[in-house]
């Protein structure tokens, strides 16, 4: 209890002010004002919970003073009993030291905030309706305090002829012992393409470089590098963007696990990948005095069921398909492909004429993605731009609970850089993406061909990534 000296009509005389009182004041105010009242309250002994969380919330999500936030969470009760009154019992479950934990790894506490995950994961059994990311975010703290293994790389020495189209595969070696023969066929070899993969394995990368060029052969493997787990630099990247980027708060993760969403799947680190596989193409570029004019960006576990003239499509018109759709823009947003053009139709293009159409294709403000966002496919210029994507995750609000998922960053970055995005949805061919288990029907051997005369492209992947060797 602390005593206030008061003057008044009356004269001076001193009245006891206690928590009790700044909850009451805090009751009139918002925003701020009614921070600072409640961290009045709870300095004077107040041990609601709820309090506390509303104080440590409102200082991380919007005061930024993670050090005060972190401060003040070590005056709240340790118990979590849930009382009577409560009104959100996951605070006590979860919700106050998913915070509190947050608040000390952005203050620089990663053992505290390891600490307090580790708490939650193993003594706290009624946090089950958070266990799946907490254990993820326990993982990743526990990755923060050891040492990592720096990026291995190796380029190669042999330069391909004529090639005008880079390759970027990124992700994880998955099923493509599968996929290699699927890939070659009707992506690379159609457009004389050079391939660049940064691969998570825990293989050697001159192992992985040679695995590439067993499958492909020694000109098409441009280089390759190779990362057990996710780096240290991915991680002071997303310590960055969770600091500085609107988009990636709690309150925006309503259905997703916060923060391990981003830092445990493949949504972030996608773009991550992506720029590294560029800095290897940028590698061999200066190596060999090249430079690529088309690239495509794609995973070792995506197969694509026809053949796929890109370089074709951006250097010559097939003036008897154009004539067959008799829709230029059906034409161009279709990659001039028969099959992608009864999927985009079936949307209602409207016919036109354009003048000077390949150089409209060639106009370098367009990208083409088969899925949301799972292969790219773009002019050099427009490619380029994507590169800082990684870095500028999380900077765009749609309003909806779904504006950090990596789909709509993907969406408004090209929108305010004025990119045209052309999605090629392949509904037909999403048959198989809806059920992933009936993937395991295709390519039971690498060399077998699609049958299905629907499918545009698939993951590989379910239920098992590798298929049996002989």
């Amino acid at each position: 209890m602390y005593r206030l000296e008061i003057v008044d009509k009356n004269g001076t005389h001193t009245e006891n002010v206690g928590s009790e009182q700044y909850l009451d004041l805090a009751s009139k105010k918002k925003g701020s004002e009614r921070i600072d009242l409640l961290i009045q309250a709870v300095y004077r002994g107040h041990q609601d919970l709820e309090i506390f969380f509303e104080i440590i919330q409102h200082l991380v999500d919007k005061a930024g003073d993670n050090r005060k936030a972190y401060s003040i969470g070590v005056l709240a009760p340790k118990s979590r009993e849930i009382p009577p009154s409560a009104k959100d019992h996951a605070i006590y479950h979860w919700k106050f030291d998913a915070y509190w934990s947050l608040a000390a790894h952005y203050s620089g506490f990663d053992d505290e905030a390891f600490r307090i995950q580790k708490n939650l994961i193993f003594y706290r059994s009624e946090a089950h309706g958070a266990m799946h990311w907490l254990t993820q975010n326990y993982n990743f703290y526990l990755q923060k305090i050891m040492d990592h293994n720096e990026i291995k790389t190796q380029i190669s020495d042999v330069k391909k002829k004529k090639s005008k189209v880079a390759v970027f595969f990124i992700g994880q070696y998955r099923s493509f012992d599968r996929t290699h023969y699927n890939i070659e066929q009707n992506f690379i070899t159609p457009n004389n393409a050079t391939a660049f993969v940064f691969c998570e394995d825990a293989r050697p990368v001159s192992t992985l470089f040679q695995y590439f060029v067993d499958k492909w052969g020694k000109e098409t493997v441009g280089g390759c590098s190779v990362t057990k787990n996710r780096p240290k630099e991915f991680h002071h990247i997303t310590d960055y963007l969770f600091k500085t980027k609107k988009s990636l708060h709690p309150d925006k993760f309503n259905n997703c696990a916060y923060p391990t969403y981003i830092t445990g799947s493949g949504s972030i680190v996608e773009y991550y990948y992506y720029s590294k596989c560029y800095e290897l193409m940028l590698a061999y570029e200066k190596k060999h005095n090249v430079q690529f004019d088309i690239i495509v960006r794609t995973r070792l576990d995506i197969m694509v069921g026809q053949e796929m003239s890109l370089l074709s499509f951006f250097t010559k018109m097939d003036e008897e398909r154009r004539r067959e759709m008799a829709d230029d823009g059906l034409y161009l947003s279709s990659l001039g492909s028969t099959k992608l053009s009864k999927e985009i139709r079936s949307g209602g293009v409207q016919e036109k004429k354009i003048d000077n159409l390949l150089e409209e294709i060639n106009a370098e403000k367009y990208i083409w993605t088969l899925g949301p966002n799972q292969i790219w496919i773009g002019k050099r210029c427009v490619m380029s731009q994507l590169y800082s994507l990684i870095f500028l995750y999380g900077k765009y609000n749609s309003g909806k609970e779904s504006t950090f998922n990596s789909e709509t960053q993907f969406y408004m970055f090209c929108a305010e850089r004025n990119i045209r995005h052309i999605l090629l949805n392949a509904g037909t061919g999403g048959k198989w993406f809806t059920s992933r288990s009936k993937n395991n029907n295709l390519l039971k051997n690498a060399k077998d061909k699609v049958e299905d005369k629907n499918i545009v492209w698939s993951f590989i992947r379910m239920p098992w990534f590798n298929f049996s060797k002989p």
